[in-house]
């Protein structure tokens, strides 16, 4: 049998689990809900039962000789069947679960202060409806809803720089050695050190000299390697895995291989000053890669494929390669299964990454390739919205609270997309909310 988490159980409901990868609500009660069936319980499961989709199981007994493997394949599999946006507020409800303490656990649920209501609003553009007058978190490394969004903007903007730079691009990739014991906090600190003394040391101003590019950076005009550097982490049997990735801006005709060479010396160097150690095999990967060709892993929401700019920003939500987890493969895990490892795992990911930029660009770079491009900050892009966006309805406090309770702010956001009020009003009324809304003119 395979729980869901905690604060489901506190609400006196549970999943079972069937052979056949057919979920069955069970209450106190033994009452049975059809997988689908919008039920008053708290964050994220009824885009997960709706993702599903059958008629309930029987309550029968669960062989308990089935694998912990072959129960996460298969919920997992119920997960995967999900649309994005759905998938995006499950693993937001449970990170709600895992760090009721951070902002994620109010993020698109707690109105800003003094707001009337909650508003919907729907980009014509993109025919995509969301909120207004709710508090957002802007976390790119705990929220999956405001890390979308952040992460979108930063991949247009990877991939502008990239078009934008007339010499060569080069991908690299650093890591250490470390194993299951290792905090993940200790490996990511190790690493990070590790890298700034790379990029300290004089031997990269001998490699800036002789690949770098010339740019200007607060006055001064000298040879420099332009880079934007992006974190990430996977989880597997050698516990946390922090990585970074970097995009290198060298001079157009270099010799990469040469490159590659003085520069692998550099980092092993630098990782053995921390008192840590690389492989010259696994801890540098260096690649040629631009904005139309480089493929990394496998495609992910609307991105027809990757590139190089989608490896950069994309990390959080990516499935991760070979035997080890993504962070979203991680909470998805502990959402169908309960599993209590995937949530302690997460939630250290989650404490070690807080206060971490996902991306940064070296000094004077960014003026260098996105001249007219004004930066904004996390926080900035998770609180814009499109100018053209159209107002639908405005809802009360009590109808949100309706909303909440019953687990539908994706599914709301789904209704009102097409701009149909009646859609909107007929969605609302099958949550029994009948009056508190005022709707605009579209």
């Amino acid at each position: 049998m395979a729980f869901f988490p905690k604060w489901w159980l506190k609400k006196g409901g549970w999943v079972v689990l069937q052979p056949d990868s057919t979920l069955s609500t069970v209450g106190k009660s033994t009452a049975r809900f059809a997988v689908g069936d919008l039920h008053p319980l708290d964050p994220g499961l009824g885009a997960a039962r709706q993702a599903v989709g059958g008629a309930p199981a029987p309550l029968g007994t669960i062989a308990k000789f089935v694998a912990k493997k072959k129960i996460a394949e298969a919920a997992l599999a119920a997960v995967a069947s999900a649309d994005v946006g759905a998938r995006r507020f499950m693993r937001q409800s449970v990170a709600r679960d895992l760090v009721p303490d951070e902002r994620v656990a109010i993020c698109l649920r707690r109105p800003i202060p003094g707001a009337p209501g909650v508003e919907l609003w729907r980009d014509p553009k993109h025919a995509a409806a969301h909120y207004k007058q709710l508090q957002v978190c802007g976390s790119v490394w705990m929220c999956a809803v405001c890390g979308a969004r952040i992460s979108e903007v930063r991949r247009v903007e990877l991939s502008a720089a990239i078009k934008a730079w007339p010499g060569q691009v080069v991908f690299i990739t650093l890591t250490l050695q470390h194993d299951a014991l290792d905090p993940v906090s200790e490996v990511l600190g190790g690493l990070q050190e590790a890298a700034r003394k790379m990029r300290q040391a004089r031997k990269w101003r001998d490699l800036e000299r002789c690949y770098g590019a010339e740019f200007e950076v607060r006055g001064k005009v000298r040879r420099r390697i332009g880079t934007i550097r992006a974190l990430e982490n996977t989880c597997g049997d050698n516990g946390h895995h922090p990585h970074q990735h970097i995009l290198g801006f060298l001079r157009g005709g270099v010799d990469v291989e040469a490159f590659t060479k003085e520069l692998t010396e550099l980092w092993l160097h630098a990782v053995a000053q921390v008192g840590r150690f690389a492989s010259p095999k696994w801890g540098i990967r260096v690649e040629h890669t631009d904005a139309k060709i480089a493929d990394y892993v496998a495609k992910w929401g609307k991105e027809p494929r990757w590139t190089a700019a989608h490896e950069m920003t994309k990390a959080s939500s990516k499935a991760a390669r070979g035997a080890g987890w993504s962070m979203s493969g991680l909470l998805e895990l502990y959402l169908m299964t309960g599993d209590a490892e995937a949530g302690r795992r997460w939630r250290e990911f989650a404490q070690a990454f807080k206060g971490h930029n996902q991306l940064r660009w070296s000094p004077g770079l960014r003026a260098v390739l996105l001249p007219d491009e004004q930066e904004k900050t996390d926080q900035e892009i998770v609180n814009s919205s499109e100018e053209d966006a159209v107002f639908l309805a405005l809802l009360d406090m009590a109808a949100w609270r309706v909303v909440l309770g019953t687990d539908a702010r994706y599914e709301l956001l789904r209704a009102a997309s097409s701009g149909d009020a009646g859609e909107i009003q007929r969605f609302l009324l099958s949550l029994g909310i009948i009056e508190g809304v005022n709707y605009g003119d579209a």
